[in-house]
């Protein structure tokens, strides 16, 4: 015992061993957490007795304070999983204890005995522990269980000793909350009569633990929060008078001190600021636990602190604390607020409006600013109640407070809110169009400079999908619309045209240096970006507005054509911004585009030279196959190019080629590829828009597809194939059934996947669709595969298909049976591939899961 080192080292050691074995933070495999239990279970058989004896011993003859430490650290985490009588009896418990009131010892010792309190077992053996615990720490003074509510005088005590007496009580609150919740009410016994003491005694401590959830400390604070939480609930499960008193007092406690401390900058964004938003979190959680059943605890307060503001009775702090609650009160009250028909929610439902209409955004501080703007934002569907409300914020908006802010972080995030307001409101909005387009002019501007911009990227494009969106749903004259969209696509234009000629000047004059040509090539894809956010502003359906009917098609069709024409292999950035530029028109117009798609479409398939590139060509391409269907085949628009380079691109065997490292890509590219084929086959566009050269490849590579290890890649190329074997030689059908009752013995088909399963459900259909087709063929393939009295039961089961269900299925259920003659019937089987493949096809054909079971049965025994 005289060897510190070394005791250290034995220590340390058991601290691994816990962290190897037992901490549950780590995630393990079912045979190592197996072995874990396996330890424990000998240690605490072996050698237990002798570590906490040797504990013990330690405590009570080493003075050293880090051994000291350590050992406490040992006991607070192996307490959780040994035999408690071995560290909670009347040896161990008094050293632990007298570690409490030692500064250098607190806080591990803290560790040992809340360790012992928290401890899960029955109800009957821990109250009575938790209570004598509790008597020996007050009769040293650490908590002292009395009438007079006081433990240790808490004003007078440092921050230590408050600490230490928030983590003691908390710890013995929760037990003896725990021990009651579990016992029985109606019992008699011992147990019941211990939880009763026990809520006497956290009775007397209500004043403490008030004292210690409001203390200035936040950790002593954020100590009581589980505790309080956990009264909080037992109050409300036992209604009455004074438990109404204590709720009116922990609520008292937590408004006060959700306000900041006056070392906190309010507008900052430091670690203060953040430490102190989390210790908010945890306030709205005990608040919520009150609010839950007793909204009026909160919205009375409200209501009297907006009367305080309405006098200019309060400072910047508690009006940005109440402006937050005010904010946070949708969370805190149950059910929200946009829903409240009279009572206390109704009441609540008209504190953000008297928010606002104290106050204005004109503020000199950031943080009140942006709240003003968050509640109109979270409140605006209570708002439109009245358009008047509605309209009168447009101004506060678009003020020098709003949009036009000094502080970058207040004006991107009202830009951004200002455009989901206006989306929201837009048919309320119709009035302010000429005022937001007079304010925001000047901000989406063409710039001299040409790296000049009050507003990033992102604000900019907001703000004119806010500002388009407004001019979209006005009720002025459609030929005024038009003006004002042309002017905001304009300047985007002419912004690009501008920057793409700075660009060609400097590569003219080898000037082009990196950091020009990063700006360049973010400044570019904007602009293109710019044009899709005004796109949004125009409706998809026949009930909205829609870009022909406000006249604006001509310049968004004008301003595709710049972007395409711009597409080069130095200037291959602008590719992806102006395909989903492309898309939005696919979306909006009809074949008014079909000249701008043409080049568009050509352009884009010679610079997509990667598998994710491609993928969305193909994505385009199908989505205008589908909404123009025949009308492209009075197009110039070249499907078969596309398809040829994409197959080019799906057949390469090299991922890394592809810049596609982890293969997704390239899966991802076969379905859309599939999709693709198969648009084009079911608006009988196929033969019409692709040579036979191509179509002879396309079908043999649908055929490979087939057996593909992607299961939706799979079931897309069997429908590929059962369109395209349709008026098609023998030959051809015979390649496609070959290929299709061999796909279930691929190394990757597996009964147990339920996207297996939709495989061979549409290979069920090919099949039978074949057999419509050509019966002939199909009965001579089948004939010379399977044996006589298969073959019969096979054939008549394509003869009688009825839905989803076979008569062949029942046949085969009852010749799985084992019988001896089933047995040689299989074992003359076991060789014919074929067969057992179809035995795996029919098996999805039966509606009932017992059949399908016992068919799989067959084909493994097979």
């Amino acid at each position: 015992m005289e060897d510190t080192r070394a005791i250290q080292f034995y220590l340390k050691t058991l601290l691994a061993i816990d962290s190897e074995v037992v901490d549950r933070d780590i995630q393990r495999a079912s045979h190592v957490f197996d072995r874990n239990a396996k330890i424990k279970d000998a240690m605490r058989d072996v050698c237990m007795i002798d570590c906490v004896r040797s504990w013990y011993h330690i405590l009570k003859e080493i003075s050293d304070i880090s051994t000291q430490s350590l050992v406490l650290d040992v006991i607070a985490i192996y307490v959780d999983w040994i035999d408690i009588e071995l560290v909670a009896n009347e040896e161990l418990v008094p050293l632990l204890i007298d570690r409490l009131a030692h500064s250098c010892t607190t806080q591990a010792a803290q560790g040992a005995v809340c360790g012992i309190i928290g401890k899960k077992m029955p109800s009957h053996k821990k109250i009575p522990l938790v209570l004598a615990i509790a008597k020996v720490i007050n009769e040293h003074k650490l908590l002292e269980i009395s009438e007079s509510c006081v433990i240790v005088s808490i004003e007078e005590c440092g921050e230590e000793d408050e600490l230490r007496a928030a983590n003691l009580l908390s710890a013995i609150g929760l037990a003896v909350i725990d021990s009651y919740t579990k016992t029985d009410k109606e019992s008699l016994s011992e147990e019941k009569q211990g939880t009763l003491t026990g809520m006497k005694m956290l009775e007397k401590e209500v004043k403490t633990m008030l004292q210690l959830l409001g203390s200035n400390n936040e950790d002593v604070s954020m100590s009581m929060m589980d505790f309080v939480k956990n009264y909080i609930g037992l109050i409300m499960q036992n209604p009455s008078q004074e438990g109404d008193r204590i709720l009116m007092n922990i609520m008292g406690v937590v408004l006060k001190r959700y306000e900041m401390d006056e070392d906190v900058d309010m507008d900052g964004t430091g670690e203060k600021q953040s430490d102190f938003h989390e210790y908010r979190k945890e306030l709205r959680h005990v608040m919520h636990a009150i609010t839950l059943k007793r909204p009026d605890l909160i919205i009375v307060p409200l209501e009297v602190r907006m009367r305080e503001m309405k006098e200019n009775r309060v400072g910047l702090k508690k009006t940005e604390a109440n402006l937050h609650l005010i904010y946070s009160l949708s969370e805190l009250l149950p059910n929200g607020l946009l829903n409240a028909r009279g009572g206390w929610l109704e009441r609540g439902g008209r504190l953000p409006l008297e928010a606002l209409s104290i106050l204005s955004p004109h503020s000199s501080s950031p943080t009140l600013t942006l709240l003003y703007f968050e509640i109109v934002s979270r409140y605006e569907k209570l708002m439109c109640r009245d358009s008047a409300v509605i309209i009168s914020l447009v101004p506060h908006f678009i003020s020098d407070y709003g949009l036009g802010n000094n502080n970058p972080t207040v004006r991107s995030r009202v830009i951004y809110l200002f455009s989901r307001f206006v989306k929201s409101q837009k048919s309320l909005l119709a009035a302010a169009v000429p005022e937001v387009i007079m304010r925001v002019a000047p901000l989406v501007s063409c710039q001299d400079d040409l790296s000049s911009s009050l507003l990033s990227h992102q604000d900019h494009g907001y703000l004119l999908e806010a500002t388009a969106t407004l001019i979209v749903f006005s009720d002025i004259e459609a030929s005024v619309k038009a003006q004002y969209m042309t002017e905001l696509a304009s300047t985007i234009g002419n912004r690009f045209k501008k920057q793409l000629e700075w660009m060609g000047d400097m590569e003219s004059r080898g000037q082009l240096d990196g950091k020009a040509k990063h700006f360049l090539e973010e400044s570019l894809p904007a602009n293109v970006s710019y044009t899709i956010k005004l796109t949004k502003a125009f409706g998809l359906s026949g009930k909205e507005k829609n870009m022909k009917e406000c006249g604006c098609a001509g310049i968004f069709i004008e301003l595709l054509n710049l972007f395409t024409s711009s597409l080069s292999f130095s200037r291959a950035f602008l590719a992806e911004s102006t395909r989903q530029l492309a898309g939005r028109l696919v979306l909006c117009l009809d074949d008014e585009l079909f000249p701008s798609l043409s080049l568009l479409l050509s352009s884009l398939s010679s610079l997509a030279s990667d598998a994710d590139s491609m993928l969305h060509l193909l994505i385009l391409t199908n989505n205008i196959v589908q909404k123009h269907k025949g009308g492209l085949l009075s197009s110039s628009i070249n499907v078969s190019s596309i398809l040829e380079a994409s197959f080019r691109l799906a057949t390469d065997s090299n991922p890394q080629l592809l810049n596609d490292p982890t293969g997704r890509s390239l899966m991802y590219l076969k379905r859309s590829f599939l999709t693709l084929v198969l648009s084009l086959l079911t608006t009988e566009l196929f033969e019409r828009v692709v040579d036979a050269d191509i179509g002879s490849r396309l079908f043999e590579f649908a055929r490979l597809l087939s057996i593909d290890s992607d299961a939706t890649t799979q079931k897309t190329a069997v429908t590929v194939l059962s369109r395209m074997v349709v008026g098609r030689g023998d030959e051809v059908m015979e390649q496609v059934l070959s290929t299709l009752l061999s796909l279930p013995l691929t190394p990757h088909f597996s009964f147990k996947d339920a996207a297996s399963q939709l495989v061979l459900h549409e290979v069920r259909s090919t099949i039978h669709a074949c057999f419509v087709q050509r019966p002939t063929l199909v009965t001579s393939l089948i004939s010379s595969n399977f044996p006589g009295d298969f073959c019969e039961q096979m054939l008549s089961s394509l003869t009688t298909l009825s839905g989803k269900y076979l008569i062949f299925c029942r046949m085969l259920i009852v010749r799985s049976q084992c019988s001896t003659h089933n047995y040689g019937l299989h074992r003359n089987l076991r060789n014919n591939k074929i067969l057992i493949a179809y035995i795996a096809v029919v098996s999805l054909l039966s509606l009932c899961l017992e059949m399908n079971i016992r068919i799989v049965q067959c084909y493994r025994f097979i």
